[in-house]
């Protein structure tokens, strides 16, 4: 034990003996050899929809490369943003996640944007993401994007707190066979196999394939949450270039499983509340064209199109979803102006079928979005640059919705940038606000909380009148980069308008029950402030060693009986150590400590009342060896420290969950 203590230490100081780190072991060839000053330069096209280096960016942009999501040691994307600084990253139970960016937090985050490859995954039905259709293959990944903070000025409404931008790598980047296995505790195996091949001169293909099965966790009040779920996934890509002007990407993406869970029902007859374990189906897929012409060293113009369906099963409701989206996108320069423009078009489909839980108005819904954009960057001086934009957007429940911003950057010298940012951005209501109603809890009767004789059925219920969420959001950073040491700060202040809560009505009382009515009004405002911190330190050579904090504050008030239902369920505190470890042998140790606080939770609406998160420090270990450029292996040990503790409760149906430490082991081959 006393070993471990000390080699934990060690990993996460990074203060590993000079003399084992010896100056003739072979390099590896990955972002470990980049100095701090290439890192901090490595391009991001998620702020402004074209390529730029991430040190000029104005806004808190962070990338996830691949080198550091395979380092992580993480198995699913969900996993993999917890080592984003100031990005609170969740677990629910074994396949649900809350993911979050500056407050918000719930298992459907209806005010962060979440795309793969400029795809939007993000749900129009219930706001939010579906984590666990997201189960790529890892070694597909190129890097993640994430901004904390507005993006609606480039990418529209519901990217509000946040961007997350999920990109795959070219085609010809992925050439060759590659193939691995992991088996572990909770990970109980994933098999994932991955072919490239040259088309022909400048064309370039790769097939990817996985299927994964995971293991269940345990409620907290005892016995198996029968969240276990398998999920197998498939992909291709096509990447081509027809003339020295032209670029082609065709994509597509499968996926198909059962996800398992245990979901609260509420029902009007004995025993009125009952907990039922169920396997739903879940399958989806994809295919996406984009097409991009150079028309001058200074022109470029783009088109993407693509289609997404899925369809899911369970208890809570049966969806299906269609979905057909094209944007044109053009982008030129004007003597000192780099002008962007574009426009798109999105049709949706969702068909909802009854359920014990869920009902709708209207079983089939169709809804058109159509959106603009004008962007217009300027240097003001030799060290000042400026960028003005606004993205207009008319959807079928509000009508249009203007979302402009303003960012400003000064990089007084060569290392060294000040960024300020101004921003309007909203959160268009869901069908869920305009359209559902749903049973959320049965009060028994002759109980302490209902001493009538039947029982009291409590409803949240949609409102036509709905309006969007209004955020006006203020944000200040400084960023360094220099040969060891990175700097990146970013403060934020976010006032918002006419966010969600719930007016009570009722009782209305019937032959067989009672009902209490809480319908979705735009009654809670306030405002959050906080900033995030990250650092990264070379020490030496092949040792890295990340930190990163998270601060954040709230005030909402609520002109409602009831307050809505995600203000506070984030922690104020949250802390992140990361050290990565080059050692002889072609040895790679890594170590990730995550730290964070307790967090206020209001269950959904109703009767539940308030709850509070307990704070929990975890730790990840993790162990590579790459005896050869063919071949690797890992083992891996995760939320270590903590015990069996609970990260995070849905807001509706789903019970507290047990997330617990688990190991895993993992070989790669490629040829």
């Amino acid at each position: 034990m006393r070993s471990l203590v000390i080699t934990v230490i060690v990993l996460l100081l990074g203060t590993w003996p000079a003399g084992v780190l010896r100056a003739g072991d072979a390099p590896f060839q990955d972002i470990m050899e980049l100095d701090l000053e290439a890192l901090l330069d490595i391009e991001v096209v998620s702020v402004s929809k074209r390529a730029q280096s991430s040190l000029d960016a104005a806004a808190a942009v962070h990338v996830l490369t691949a080198e550091d999501i395979r380092r992580s040691g993480a198995t699913t994307i969900a996993d993999a943003l917890r080592l984003v600084p100031g990005l609170d990253v969740r677990r629910i139970d074994s396949n649900k996640w809350a993911v979050t960016s500056r407050g918000f937090n719930g298992r459907f985050s209806n005010k962060l944007l979440v795309l793969v490859d400029g795809r939007s995954v993000y749900t129009t039905l219930f706001s939010g993401v579906y984590w666990e259709h997201q189960d790529l293959v890892l070694e597909d990944l190129d890097r993640i994007e994430i901004i904390r903070g507005p993006g609606a000025t480039m990418w529209g409404a519901n990217a509000v707190n946040g961007v997350i931008n999920i990109i795959t790598k070219h085609a010809a980047d992925c050439q060759g066979t590659l193939a691995s296995a992991t088996a572990g505790s909770h990970e109980e195996f994933s098999g994932e196999v991955r072919q490239g091949v040259e088309l022909g001169d400048k064309s370039y293909a790769r097939v990817s394939v996985k299927s994964a099965r995971r293991g269940a966790y345990d409620h907290d009040a005892g016995g198996s949450a029968a969240d276990d779920w398998d999920l197998s996934t498939a992909g291709v890509r096509v990447d081509a270039e027809p003339s020295s002007r032209d670029a082609v990407t065709l994509q597509g993406d499968w996926f198909e499983g059962t996800v398992g869970q245990t979901i609260t029902i509420f029902e009007l007859a004995p025993p009125y509340t009952a907990a039922r374990a169920e396997r739903a189906p879940v399958q989806g897929g994809n295919v996406r064209a984009d097409w991009r012409r150079t028309l001058s060293p200074t022109s470029e113009l783009s088109l993407q199109t693509y289609y997404d369906h899925m369809d899911r099963d369970e208890l809570i409701a049966h969806q299906v979803r269609h979905v057909v989206d094209t944007e044109l996108r053009h982008r030129f320069q004007a003597g000192g102006h780099l002008l962007s423009w574009g426009g798109g078009y999105r049709w949706t489909t969702d068909d909802i079928h009854h359920s014990p839980i869920v009902d709708a108005d209207q079983l089939m819904r169709r809804d058109g979005l159509a959106s603009a954009y004008v962007q217009d960057d300027v240097s003001l001086a030799d060290r000042l640059h400026l960028t003005l934009g606004t993205k207009y957007e008319h959807n079928d429940y509000t009508g249009g919705e203007v979302q402009p911003g303003v960012r400003l950057l000064w990089h007084p010298r060569d290392r060294h940038r000040l960024w300020a940012s101004a921003a309007r951005a909203v959160r268009t209501p869901s069908r869920a606000e305009f359209d559902l109603h749903v049973l959320t809890a049965v009060i028994p009767p002759y109980s302490p909380a209902n001493p009538a004789g039947i029982p009291v059925a409590v409803y949240i219920d949609k409102n036509e009148d709905f309006v969007s969420e209004v955020l006006m959001a203020y944000e200040l950073g400084y960023r360094y980069g220099g040969s060891r040491l990175n700097l990146d700060l970013a403060l934020f202040y976010n006032d918002y308008d006419k966010l969600r809560g719930t007016i009570g009505t009722g009782p209305f009382v019937y032959a067989d029950r009672i009902e209490r009515v809480f319908s979705l009004h735009n009654i809670v405002s306030g405002r959050t402030l906080g900033g995030e911190l990250a650092v990264v330190w070379t020490p030496r050579s092949r040792v890295r060693i990340d930190a990163g904090y998270g601060f954040i504050d709230t005030d909402f008030v609520s002109t409602g009986n009831v307050t809505g239902a995600q203000q506070e369920q984030v922690p104020r505190h949250t802390f992140t150590l990361r050290t990565a470890l080059d050692l002889p042998g072609r040895i790679e140790a890594d170590a990730f400590l995550r730290s964070v606080s307790a967090a206020n939770v209001i269950i959904a609406t109703t009767v539940t009342g308030a709850a509070e998160l307990e704070g929990f420090t975890t730790l990840d270990l993790r162990l590579g060896w790459r005896p050869a450029g063919s071949w690797s292996v890992s083992v891996a040990a995760q939320n270590l420290l903590a015990g069996d503790h609970v990260e995070f409760v849905q807001e509706t149906f789903t019970q507290a969950t047990l997330i617990r430490s688990g190991w895993y082991a993992r070989a790669t081959l490629e040829f």
